[in-house]
């Protein structure tokens, strides 16, 4: 999910095929446009497994460790979309 400011800065319209992307490693997914995003931020709703769909979030993640309750932080990972039409 992409807040729909953030997607016209970057020419990405509902349903594009986006590059989510950093320094960690990128994949393509499809961009949903909503303003139940803040805009600076993208929300990955759903995490996939690399074995089902090649695809894994968690490479984009660092191995910071929260403050709280000693989990995966994974409010500190900053990406880049871009589209890739």
């Amino acid at each position: 999910w992409i807040n729909p400011s953030d997607a016209e800065k970057r020419k990405i319209k509902n349903g594009d095929k986006v590059k989510v992307y950093n320094q960690r490693g990128n994949f393509i997914l499809k961009a949903l446009l909503t303003k139940k995003v803040a805009k600076g931020i993208v929300h990955i709703y759903f995490g996939w497994w690399d074995g089902v769909h090649k695809v894994n979030i968690n490479k984009l993640t660092g191995d910071y460790i929260s403050d709280i309750g000693y989990e995966a932080a994974f409010h500190n990972c900053l990406v880049e979309v871009e589209n890739t039409v």
